[in-house]
């Protein structure tokens, strides 16, 4: 609720990293059941840790259903009502959709030039209600912290006793509370680790 103005009266737009929240607004995990075999969210090289924190949220899951009338309504998949709702945003230059597969990609782009009536943008806000964090300061709190957590945590799973894997986890915990940093060395150790294994 701060952010988009502030930035629209900076004169600056904003791109918008997965509209479709890793998968999770599609639809596809439902509450109480088992992930689908082979997406993000069974992926134990990385995917499982990203989404976690939304899978082990039910009313998120619950309130994620309760869109496909929405998504009906226009005609559209879930993943197309999320891209467009995201690309309904006027300060929204473009929104980064990662896909892993080809179709995904097609069917993303068909969100494209959607117009989502005031009537339905509002439906969808009641449906979602209070699992959309909306105060920034909270956000920016809780999500590093987080994900400094998962990151330690998917490296003691992987068994990493390394020096570059000590290393990694003393960066992270000295910069717990600053999201720039902790993404820059998430994205250094995942480059370490693919050469590792190469």
């Amino acid at each position: 609720d701060e952010v988009v103005p502030a930035s629209r009266a900076s004169g600056i737009s904003q791109i918008v990293w997965s509209p479709v929240a890793q998968g999770v607004l599609t639809g596809k995990y439902a509450p109480g059941q088992a992930p689908p075999a082979g997406s993000r969210a069974t992926d134990e090289k990385g995917g499982k840790n990203m989404i976690g924190r939304f899978l082990d949220n039910t009313t998120l899951l619950e309130r994620v259903q309760g869109l496909q009338p929405s998504a009906d309504a226009l005609e559209r998949s879930m993943a197309q009502l999320a891209v467009a709702w995201v690309l309904q945003n006027d300060n929204v230059a473009a929104a980064i959709s990662g896909a892993s597969r080809s179709e995904q990609v097609y069917e993303n782009a068909k969100a494209s030039g959607v117009t989502i009536p005031a009537e339905l943008m509002t439906r969808i806000d009641d449906v979602l209600g209070d699992v959309v964090q909306r105060d920034f300061a909270i956000a920016q709190e809780r999500r590093p912290v987080q994900q400094v957590f998962r990151w330690i945590a998917a490296e003691r799973e992987l068994g990493e006793q390394d020096d570059v894997g000590a290393v990694f986890v003393a960066r992270l915990r000295n910069h717990a509370r600053d999201p720039v940093a902790v993404a820059g060395h998430v994205a250094d150790r995942e480059i370490e680790l693919r050469h590792r294994d190469a």
